[in-house]
C-alpha cells in the first residue's frame, strides 16, 4: 500500500502530497489534529475527464469501520451526510472550509457551467441581450435582460445573496 508523502506540518495545518503519473502532484490540506486518522489510508484523486476537474480525494482501502466502500476524505473528517467545500476547492479539507449541506445548497456554491460564454454565473446571451437567471427551490427564476453583461452579473449576485445566503457563489466583477 502506497502512503502519501507529508509535505508540511505545523500545530494547525498539515499538507500531504498525492502523486499521480497520470494527473501530476496535488497538495491536500487538513487540520493537523486529523493527521493520525488520515495517514492510515492511501489517498488518490478522483478526476472527472468531462469537467476536467478534481471530483474528490478518495481511498479505496478496506477497513473494518467502512467495509469495502470507497472513503472520501471530507466524509472521514466530518461524518456529515453531505459536505460542501466553502471555497470550492476539494483539496482544502480544513474544518473551517467544510460545512454540512444538502443537495440543493451544495449546488448553490458551484461555479459557472463549463459551456458558459459570458464569463459570469447566471448570465447568458439571449435575444440580443444578456439574460440573468437563478435557480431557487429547483425552479429557474428570470432576473431580467440587460444590454451589459456586467449589469446582468450584478443582478445575479444580488439575487444569489438574497436567496442562497451563505451558500451563494457570486461573480467577481
Amino acid at each position: 500500500m502506497k502512503k502519501n508523502k507529508l509535505f508540511y506540518q505545523d500545530n494547525e495545518i498539515t499538507i500531504f502530497l498525492i502523486e499521480s503519473k497520470k494527473y501530476g502532484t496535488f497538495q491536500v490540506k487538513i487540520d493537523t489534529k486529523n493527521w493520525n486518522r488520515v495517514k492510515k489510508y492511501s489517498w488518490h484523486i478522483n478526476f472527472n475527464w468531462k469537467t476536467k476537474k478534481i471530483g474528490a480525494v478518495e481511498s479505496k482501502e478496506s477497513r473494518v469501520e467502512y467495509g469495502r466502500k470507497q472513503i472520501v476524505i471530507h466524509k472521514l473528517l466530518t461524518d456529515y451526510k453531505m459536505t460542501d467545500h466553502i471555497d470550492g476547492d476539494v483539496l482544502n479539507n480544513l474544518e473551517t472550509n467544510l460545512r454540512e449541506c444538502n443537495h440543493s445548497t451544495n449546488a448553490m456554491n458551484k461555479g459557472k457551467q463549463r459551456n458558459n460564454t459570458s464569463g459570469f454565473k447566471g448570465v447568458y446571451f439571449e435575444k440580443n441581450k444578456w439574460r440573468a437567471k437563478i435557480e431557487i427551490n429547483k425552479k429557474q427564476v428570470h432576473l431580467g435582460y440587460y444590454s451589459d453583461k456586467i449589469e446582468a452579473a450584478k443582478a445575479y449576485n444580488k439575487a444569489a445573496l438574497k436567496y442562497h445566503g451563505e451558500f451563494s457563489k457570486i461573480n467577481i466583477l
